[in-house]
């Protein structure tokens, strides 16, 4: 496991372009099996879309959370072909929550509420970011035991 992050900053709105192109960049280059990204943009962009499709060619499960703004519109990268986009279910329910983003962007929901360690002891947090870790910590589950399946295979089983 490698783990390497690409600092968004919530209260500007925006990620780091080039920290995200290293980031995934570098998980290619270490021969990954999963790339998670907890976070999204409403732009599209070349380069991103490049790397992405780099990824999923070197047969790396790109996982991506859809968004807390509970729109069809499109989140990127969770709405590139070659990214699993995650939704969230509500706290203690099988239904979308009310926050979840929807439609193209999602391709399969996971419990969107986690509870977390914190500096004053425990917290709970929401969000597409908090389900799209559960979808990418079960792909490597599945890789686990089925090693020889096919990256193509796996996603098609979660569509």
């Amino acid at each position: 496991m490698y783990k390497t992050s690409a600092y968004a900053d919530k209260h500007i709105g925006f990620y780091i372009l080039d920290l995200v192109l290293f980031a995934l960049s570098y998980a290619i280059e270490c021969d990954a099996d999963i790339i998670n990204m907890s976070w999204g943009s409403e732009q599209k962009d070349l380069y991103l879309y490049k790397y992405i499709k780099l990824a999923a060619d070197s047969d790396i499960v790109c996982v991506a959370a859809a968004g807390n703004n509970h729109t069809p519109a499109p989140l990127y990268p969770a709405a590139y072909d070659d990214v699993i986009g995650v939704g969230a279910l509500g706290r203690n329910t099988w239904k979308q929550a009310d926050y979840s983003n929807y439609d193209a962007n999602v391709d399969v929901m996971a419990p969107g509420t986690v509870f977390t360690t914190s500096i004053n002891g425990y917290d709970i947090s929401e969000g597409t970011s908090m389900a799209a870790p559960i979808v990418a910590g079960t792909i490597a589950l599945y890789m686990s035991d089925h090693p020889r399946q096919e990256v193509d295979q796996i996603i098609e089983r979660l569509r």
